[in-house]
């Protein structure tokens, strides 16, 4: 009872706040709703911890060091909310959905069961059950509460903020006979996907000009609308450079690339990349928005202060099934993400274990080789 007591908990504090930001709250400005969802969180956080304590030493939770985390996750996901709103100037109620539904009762569940013995780890698994059920239990107690779906939520998202190119009248074509799963995508760049392809266009412009950063006069770039609207010049952390497509093609400019090692914490105070923002201008091109989500156009042009100018356009990004990776790409990816947290001999191994996973006996075979291979 203890795991779902508390992911119900959690899954209520912060549904608290969402709630509070659809009665009218969205009137504020973000540091404002950021102030309404710690309030919450703290009220219900010292609430939590009376209703759950008892004399029983094994159900004492949360107290002490565990009622700070909860507080502190709450403070975390609050300013989360922040920085989304920030980084896609709207939309943020999808990702808070997401984050009532899932992030929360499982990132509350490890916290329980995280900070234990390794052995408690087990139970983890067995608490994502738990999870698994509260959330199919719950979605009919709200419907009979009187809770229901947003009247056509998944028009608005896909027809509305991705694109123009959603029917509903299409929703089901080729049902069981094109598989979803067989049409995903890998990425090489190290931010969200919709800006993808406008920094493979600048690849290629920029392969033709072979500019210095202090050579670009400015650098134009049409898209469709999802993507269009990451186009904040100065993203104010780590988390909102990823969504902001000035940024990524200014470390791509300057850098080389826009990967995982180019953009780090470093590229928001690097002066060249932060001068260059300025200079690329993002604009949204209806006849691209009305063709996504099925295609995801962008058209990239660099001009430089001699005159000179190259223009580039593509119909969707590299990685995805249409145009997918080498598998050298994918592997060299994996190198150097892998090699953040292994030697170089562990990310070796961990590859030729991986490329014979159908003869493994166990899953023992990966954990003993990630354990005995980790950097010091």
């Amino acid at each position: 009872m203890k795991p779902i007591l508390f992911t119900l908990v959690a899954t209520a504090c912060y549904s608290v706040c969402n709630v509070l930001l659809e009665l009218k709250f969205a009137k504020l400005n973000a540091l404002t709703l950021m102030i309404v969802y710690a309030s919450v969180i703290w009220i219900s956080a010292f609430g939590m911890r009376q209703l759950v304590k008892t004399d029983d030493p094994s159900f004492n939770f949360p107290t002490g060091t565990f009622l700070i985390l909860a507080i502190v996750l709450g403070l975390i996901y609050a300013m989360g909310d922040w920085f989304f709103v920030s980084a896609y100037n709207h939309g943020g109620d999808v990702i808070t959905i997401t984050c009532i539904t899932v992030l929360i009762p499982v990132v509350a569940s490890l916290l329980k069961f995280g900070f234990k013995a390794p052995k408690e780890l087990v139970l983890f698994s067995r608490n994502l059950l738990y999870l698994n059920g509260f959330a199919a239990a719950l979605a009919p107690d709200l419907a009979l509460a009187g809770f229901g779906a947003q009247e056509g939520a998944i028009e608005e998202a896909l027809g509305q903020l991705v694109g123009s190119g959603f029917e509903v009248a299409h929703l089901v074509d080729e049902l069981g006979s094109r598989w979803e799963i067989m049409r995903n995508y890998f990425r090489l760049y190290a931010c969200c996907n919709p800006i993808h392809s406008a920094l493979d266009c600048l690849s290629e412009a920029l392969a033709e000009l072979r500019p210095s950063p202090d050579q670009i006069e400015s650098i134009d770039i049409a898209t469709y609308r999802f993507a269009s609207v990451m186009r904040n010049p100065d993203p104010p952390n780590y988390f909102a450079s990823k969504y902001s497509l000035p940024h990524a093609a200014a470390v791509m400019v300057v850098r080389g690339n826009a990967g995982f090692k180019e953009l780090d914490d470093g590229a928001l105070q690097d002066p060249a990349i932060a001068a260059l923002r300025q200079r690329v201008h993002v604009t949204e091109d209806p006849a691209m928005s009305a063709v996504a989500p099925r295609l995801r156009p962008a058209r990239v042009s660099v001009t430089l202060t001699d005159g000179r100018q190259a223009t580039r356009a593509g119909d969707s990004y590299r990685g995805d099934f249409q145009r997918p990776f080498a598998e050298s790409e994918i592997r060299e990816k994996f190198h150097e993400l892998a090699g953040v947290v292994m030697t170089p001999e562990g990310v070796s191994r961990v590859e030729d274990a991986v490329d014979r996973c159908e003869v493994w006996e166990s899953v023992d075979e990966l954990t003993e080789l990630l354990r005995r291979h980790e950097r010091p």
